[in-house]
Parts: C-alpha cells; sequence; structure tokens
C-alpha cells in the first residue's frame, strides 16, 4: 500500500483528500499546515505528497523547496493543489517536477492525478 503525505490549511480539504486515497489503496498522513512537515518526514517514509499551495507560516513552493531538500526523492512525487493557477506559475522553473492540481477538484482527477504520478514514478 502507498502512503501520502496531504497537507493543507483547511481540515475540510485534509479529510476529503484523505479518504479519496483511501479508496485508491494509498494510506494518508494528513498535516494540518506546514508546522508538522518536518517530523512527518522525519517520522515516517512516504511515496508522495500531497501539499495545497496558499497556507499561512510556509506556503507550498517552501514546503517542496524543504522536501527537495530533505527528501530528494520525493520532489518527483510532490502535487502541488491549488484554486490559482497564476500563484503557481511565477515558480514554473522551480517547479518543473511538480504535477499541479487546479482546485476544485473531483474526487476522480484527485484520483488520476495519484495514480499517474506513481505509474510515472514506477518507470522512472
Amino acid at each position: 500500500m502507498k502512503h501520502a503525505l496531504v497537507i493543507d490549511d483547511e481540515q475540510g480539504i485534509l479529510e476529503m483528500v484523505g479518504d479519496a486515497l483511501v479508496r485508491v489503496n494509498c494510506r494518508a498522513t494528513l498535516v494540518l499546515g506546514s508546522a508538522g512537515v518536518k517530523a512527518a518526514l522525519d517520522q515516517e517514509e512516504f511515496d508522495l505528497v500531497i501539499c495545497d499551495l496558499k497556507m499561512p507560516g510556509q506556503n507550498g513552493v517552501e514546503v517542496y523547496r524543504m522536501i527537495r531538500e530533505m527528501r530528494p526523492e520525493l520532489a518527483a512525487r510532490f502535487i502541488l493543489m491549488t484554486g490559482n493557477l497564476a500563484d503557481a506559475e511565477q515558480h514554473t522553473a522551480e517547479l518543473a517536477a511538480v504535477s499541479l492540481l487546479p482546485k476544485p477538484f473531483t474526487l476522480a482527477q484527485l484520483r488520476g492525478a495519484v495514480e499517474e504520478l506513481l505509474r510515472k514514478a514506477a518507470a522512472a
């Protein structure tokens, strides 16, 4: 079973993403906001990361940088959720390896993004 680290500052979105991941046979560790990300990375192994772009404290780009530094293998297995693609486009060069998932998304879109990401990672 794959294991995902899910980071968002909205409890409802965290729970929805966590529930959706269970349906695709993926275990989820949910972190509310960016404050607990380092501890989660220190304690567990993950197959992928799903993170919101806009959060108080560290935003999704800053979380991506931290993960790229701490766990470089996860940098290519990173999904960035965003309600505003223009915000993500400001970091296009840096986020070239990141999959973008525009909000709002359906469970099918989330499942598709996760499955595609894991397929690419398995092929690499």
